[in-house]
Protein backbone atom coordinates (compact mmCIF):
# COMPACT_ATOMS: atom_id res chain seq x y z
CA UNK A 1 0.00 0.00 0.00
CA UNK A 2 1.49 3.23 -0.81
CA UNK A 3 1.71 5.64 1.81
CA UNK A 4 4.10 9.04 2.34
CA UNK A 5 7.95 8.10 3.32
CA UNK A 6 10.66 9.98 4.89
CA UNK A 7 13.84 8.94 2.89
CA UNK A 8 17.62 10.41 3.67
CA UNK A 9 20.64 9.32 2.39
CA UNK A 10 23.37 10.62 -0.27
CA UNK A 11 24.03 11.85 -3.83
CA UNK A 12 27.33 11.02 -5.40
CA UNK A 13 28.16 12.35 -9.06
CA UNK A 14 29.18 9.64 -10.94
CA UNK A 15 32.62 10.40 -12.48
CA UNK A 16 31.57 8.70 -15.98
CA UNK A 17 28.23 9.11 -16.27
CA UNK A 18 26.10 5.93 -18.04
CA UNK A 19 22.90 6.68 -20.44
CA UNK A 20 19.48 7.56 -19.30
CA UNK A 21 17.25 5.08 -18.54
CA UNK A 22 16.11 2.54 -20.98
CA UNK A 23 19.56 1.84 -22.60
CA UNK A 24 21.20 -1.00 -21.93
CA UNK A 25 24.42 0.64 -19.56
CA UNK A 26 21.63 1.83 -16.82
CA UNK A 27 19.67 -0.76 -17.01
CA UNK A 28 23.01 -3.29 -16.25
CA UNK A 29 24.37 -0.57 -13.23
CA UNK A 30 20.59 0.08 -12.10
CA UNK A 31 20.47 -3.82 -11.30
CA UNK A 32 23.89 -4.12 -9.94
CA UNK A 33 23.48 -1.05 -7.54
CA UNK A 34 20.14 -1.70 -6.45
CA UNK A 35 21.20 -5.17 -5.26
CA UNK A 36 24.03 -3.77 -3.11
CA UNK A 37 21.73 -1.07 -1.55
CA UNK A 38 22.01 1.51 -3.60
CA UNK A 39 20.09 3.15 -7.12
CA UNK A 40 20.52 5.46 -10.04
CA UNK A 41 18.89 8.38 -11.38
CA UNK A 42 16.84 8.24 -14.68
CA UNK A 43 19.53 10.53 -16.04
CA UNK A 44 22.50 8.17 -15.11
CA UNK A 45 24.33 10.27 -13.78
CA UNK A 46 23.91 10.13 -10.00
CA UNK A 47 24.23 7.41 -7.57
CA UNK A 48 22.04 7.73 -4.55
CA UNK A 49 20.88 5.99 -1.44
CA UNK A 50 18.01 5.89 0.52
CA UNK A 51 17.18 4.86 3.72
CA UNK A 52 13.20 5.20 4.46
CA UNK A 53 11.06 5.41 7.49
CA UNK A 54 7.18 6.44 8.33
CA UNK A 55 6.85 9.99 7.34
CA UNK A 56 4.59 10.24 10.51
CA UNK A 57 7.44 9.14 13.02
CA UNK A 58 8.31 12.96 13.10
CA UNK A 59 12.22 12.62 13.83
CA UNK A 60 14.86 14.67 13.28
CA UNK A 61 16.98 13.82 10.70
CA UNK A 62 20.80 14.29 11.03
CA UNK A 63 23.82 13.22 8.96
CA UNK A 64 25.31 10.50 9.92
CA UNK A 65 29.35 11.69 10.72
CA UNK A 66 31.36 9.63 8.29
CA UNK A 67 27.81 8.72 6.14
CA UNK A 68 29.45 10.79 2.64
CA UNK A 69 32.75 8.79 3.25
CA UNK A 70 31.00 5.52 3.71
CA UNK A 71 29.00 6.12 0.67
CA UNK A 72 31.45 7.23 -1.73
CA UNK A 73 33.63 3.94 -0.62
CA UNK A 74 31.08 1.90 -1.38
CA UNK A 75 30.39 3.18 -4.28
CA UNK A 76 34.10 2.64 -5.21
CA UNK A 77 34.28 -1.03 -3.92
CA UNK A 78 31.48 -1.60 -6.70
CA UNK A 79 33.85 0.35 -9.62
CA UNK A 80 31.71 3.65 -9.80
CA UNK A 81 33.51 7.19 -8.46
CA UNK A 82 31.21 9.75 -7.32
CA UNK A 83 32.66 13.11 -6.51
CA UNK A 84 30.87 15.74 -4.81
CA UNK A 85 28.67 13.45 -2.64
CA UNK A 86 26.07 15.37 -1.03
CA UNK A 87 23.19 14.32 1.81
CA UNK A 88 19.79 14.31 1.49
CA UNK A 89 16.45 14.30 3.19
CA UNK A 90 12.74 14.57 1.77
CA UNK A 91 9.48 13.48 2.62
CA UNK A 92 7.59 11.95 -0.73
CA UNK A 93 4.40 9.76 -1.69
CA UNK A 94 5.90 6.49 -2.57
CA UNK A 95 2.93 5.46 -4.93
CA UNK A 96 5.01 7.68 -7.52
CA UNK A 97 8.72 7.32 -9.12
CA UNK A 98 10.71 9.23 -6.10
CA UNK A 99 11.94 12.52 -6.24
CA UNK A 100 15.80 11.30 -5.77
CA UNK A 101 14.96 8.73 -9.22
CA UNK A 102 13.68 11.66 -10.86
CA UNK A 103 16.74 14.44 -9.57
CA UNK A 104 18.76 15.87 -12.42
CA UNK A 105 22.61 16.62 -11.87
CA UNK A 106 21.53 20.30 -11.85
CA UNK A 107 18.88 20.29 -9.43
CA UNK A 108 20.96 18.47 -6.89
CA UNK A 109 24.75 20.00 -7.17
CA UNK A 110 23.55 23.67 -8.09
Amino acid sequence: MSDNVQSQGYFGKLKTPVGEEGCSEWDSLYEALQAQGLYLNYEGTLVYSDEQSNAYDDALIFAKPFGASKFRNKCEVLGHFVDPVKHYSCVWYNGSDSPMSTATLEEVFT
